[in-house]
């Protein structure tokens, strides 16, 4: 994982994901990793920065977890706990 990414761009990155974690919990319905990952893309987009949407599944330990995160184009993953490793694979980057 490279990290050329400033601490600037680690805080605003932090910030659209938690802001639509945020807002999420106003919407009635489904708001899981998915739609944050995604919403999270889509407001960076709008303030000109640019983030990564990428789905991905995690093989061990079992069971097989599918999941999608935004990540910084020369970083990792933003917003989420990394602390213990990351075990998940991209599958695809958009």
């Amino acid at each position: 994982m490279r990290t050329d990414c400033t601490p600037s761009m680690w805080s605003m990155a932090r910030f659209q994901v938690l802001a639509v974690r945020h807002a999420g919990r106003w919407w009635p319905g489904r708001i899981a990793c998915m739609e944050t990952s995604l919403g999270a893309v889509l407001a960076a987009a709008l303030v000109g920065q640019r983030l990564d949407w990428c789905l991905g599944v995690r093989f061990a330990p079992p069971p097989v977890e599918y999941h999608s995160w935004a990540s910084l184009p020369d970083g990792g993953p933003v917003g989420e706990y990394t602390a213990a490793g990351w075990h998940h694979h991209t599958a695809l980057t958009i």
